[in-house]
């Protein structure tokens, strides 16, 4: 069965800023470029006769498009022992509105969404369970920098392949969101 979710693309030049932030960092597995993405929804394992559902879900345009920025870092767990580390955005006010209607739409789907407080981020790095070293350094580095803006036009299907090497992802279909009012999003 594939694995699935529903995300943001970065554009090629906002995900050069983000893989400059590299530092070395104990333990740390940097992402790569075609790594790097926002998580809507997880859905993991999705049955294939449910993929028809998950189109029907995606099918109306949702919310008008809208841009943010990736700015600062954070990371969850102990900043001495992190699992990993993240870029958040701002503003997240319209990508907090796109979750919440995309997680409505798969639920009118029978999809079952992820119950955890949802937080818009993009992974830079992850650790392993026994090998992270301080991150302290990296997230006061971090704190107030930015990374190029990302206009926002659809929200992609991502085919989840996990290798030895790190996850590899696949974009399998792009669902277009309204054409927002913004001059420089025509």
């Amino acid at each position: 069965m594939p694995r699935l979710f529903l995300g943001l693309e970065l554009p090629q030049e906002t995900g050069d800023v983000l893989l400059g932030w590299r530092t070395d960092i104990e333990g740390a597995r940097w992402q790569r470029q075609d790594q790097l993405h926002l998580t809507l929804c997880f859905m993991g394992q999705v049955d294939p006769e449910q993929v028809p559902a998950l189109f029907r879900a995606m099918e109306s345009p949702g919310p008008e498009g809208f841009c943010f920025t990736p700015t600062g870092a954070g990371c969850c767990g102990d900043p001495d022992r992190p699992r990993n580390l993240w870029a958040g955005v701002e503003p997240e006010a319209p990508v907090m509105g796109l979750y919440g209607w995309v997680s409505r739409r798969l639920a009118e789907q029978g999809f079952r969404v992820e119950g955890r407080n949802f937080r818009p981020h993009i992974t830079l790095a992850r650790f392993g369970r026994h090998q992270a070293g301080s991150a302290r350094d990296f997230l006061a580095q971090h704190r107030g920098r930015c990374a190029p803006e990302v206009v926002v036009r659809h929200v992609s299907l991502f085919l989840s392949n996990t290798s030895p090497e790190g996850s590899r992802y696949q974009v399998l279909a792009r669902f277009p969101l309204k054409q927002s009012s913004m001059p420089h999003m025509l």
